[in-house]
């Protein structure tokens, strides 16, 4: 006899689970019809319907032979499950649980890594789906198969980057995502850096006039000052929130607490820095209401960005993918909850399949040891536009040396480093004063230098509480 299948899908943001038949899809790509789904006869099939689909989505097929569930490439919208003897039960939201038990083990990596590792949750009796990851269960034989069908490693065979390829690549998906918005204004978290910076360069070259960017963190900050040469350059409406004491107190506010307590899953910290611009631009009156965010979440990663700051001598491949499929996938895109909290669609499009699999086409050694992703859009995009302004860390450089000795020096000798060189170095977003009054509210756990750290003490002290 099969194993019952209990769905709890009550997504608690904004969208909504389109349910037709044996289908459930939710997806920030309309699906007028899901029909193609039904014709699925066994998994391989399932799973090639599945790298067709493009856009955020999470898919659940419940046939009379056979059930099907899977999530995107970055897991945008989690599916949670639970596996015993008699049961499979799959959920999107553990948030809402009430009587939990904690995983000590789990709890020990998510408050140095802000998420938890794999397909652990921070509870013992669930689990989760992975980036780019289906289960598919057979009915009949009771066979249960947990699989990823994309990872972020080398894409077979490897090419050499074409740039006027990769562009039309670029242009082709945005062309894409813009015939969903319609006419809906987009609202664009503009930094000094190149992921936003390519988003509004092919907004640019498409033509598209209706966009609203904004800009946080201290007034000194590069991100500032790069930041508003763009807008100007390209005659965007800008707006710059800085972020002071004033705004940062909202971290401890009723709002945040409604957010925080939605979209943790038990998997990752709710990212706060986006909440505190969001809080501003609404309460003045200046963010729109029926606006879609644009993200570049991900793309510092296919440019390579997690090799800079790690201690890394061997298996970059196998990094590349433990540090995308978990601390970018679960908590970096964990921010989109913050934007649907505030009524706001989103498409983070420099994740979306085409340009994920054309970048993991090229290799690790052109594309980011030899400055490829960087040149490319330096090249296609910035240059053409007169947007060219060089971040401080442009040209990778290995930090093999230096990362050696934080691993290796006593611990005292590198808290003594990093107190004398943070002193001279700009808070971007003013995450020493969150810090500093995160620890002030540590009942146990030990504070942090470290504002990820510390927020993830804070924040599994409260959930010991309510066990």
């Amino acid at each position: 006899m099969s194993k019952n299948i209990q769905l709890h899908l009550e997504y608690p943001f904004l969208y909504q689970w389109n349910h037709q038949g044996p289908v459930s899809i939710l997806s920030n790509f309309s699906f007028e019809s899901t029909s193609v789904f039904n014709q699925i006869m066994n998994e391989d099939e399932a799973v090639e319907a599945v790298k067709k689909l493009p856009g955020s989505f999470a898919l659940i097929i419940n046939q009379d032979d056979f059930f099907f569930a899977a999530v995107d490439r970055i897991r945008s919208f989690p599916l949670f499950y639970s596996i015993t003897p008699n049961e499979i039960i799959f959920s999107d939201n553990l948030s809402s649980l009430k009587n939990y038990s904690l995983d000590e083990k789990a709890v020990a990596f998510f408050e140095i890594n802000s998420c938890t590792h794999n397909q652990t949750t921070l509870l013992k009796d669930w689990q989760q789906l992975q980036p780019g990851e289906y289960l598919f269960y057979e009915k009949k034989t009771e066979e249960i198969t947990v699989k990823r069908y994309f990872t972020f490693s080398p894409i077979l065979p490897e090419k050499h980057l074409d740039p006027k390829e990769m562009k039309e690549i670029y242009l082709n998906i945005f062309r894409k995502i813009l015939d969903q918005i319609g006419d809906k204004p987009i609202i664009l978290a503009l930094s000094g850096g190149y992921d936003s910076r390519s988003i509004v360069s092919v907004l640019t070259e498409l033509k598209v006039k209706n966009i609203f960017a904004y800009t946080y963190g201290v007034n000194q900050s590069f991100e500032k000052s790069i930041a508003s040469q763009i807008a100007a350059k390209l005659n965007l409406d800008w707006h710059f929130v800085e972020y002071n004491e004033d705004l940062l107190k909202a971290f401890f506010s009723e709002s945040w607490e409604k957010l925080a307590n939605k979209n943790h899953n038990f998997s990752s910290l709710p990212g706060e820095q986006d909440f505190f611009a969001l809080t501003y631009l609404q309460k003045k009156n200046l963010l729109p209401k029926n606006g879609v965010v644009l993200t570049g979440f991900l793309g510092d990663c296919l440019g390579g960005s997690m090799f800079k700051n790690d201690f890394i001598t061997s298996n970059r491949l196998e990094y590349q993918d433990d540090h995308m499929s978990n601390f970018a996938c679960k908590y970096i895109v964990n921010t989109v909850r913050t934007f649907e909290y505030f009524g706001l669609e989103w498409f983070a499009v420099l994740a979306e399949p085409s340009i994920l699999e054309a970048w993991f086409q090229i290799p690790l050694k052109e594309r980011c040891y030899q400055n490829g992703y960087n040149d490319f859009l330096r090249n296609e995009f910035f240059i053409p536009l007169g947007i060219d302004f060089l971040k401080e860390d442009h040209v990778y450089q290995p930090r093999y040396f230096k990362n050696y000795l934080k691993k290796y020096l006593p611990k005292k000798w590198v808290k003594t480093i990093r107190k004398k060189k943070a002193a001279k170095t700009v808070d971007l977003n003013n995450i020493n004063f969150l810090n500093n009054q995160l620890s002030l509210r540590l009942a146990e756990k030990v504070p942090s230098d470290e504002l990820n750290v510390t927020h993830a003490r804070y924040f599994i002290e409260k959930l010991e509480k309510q066990q």
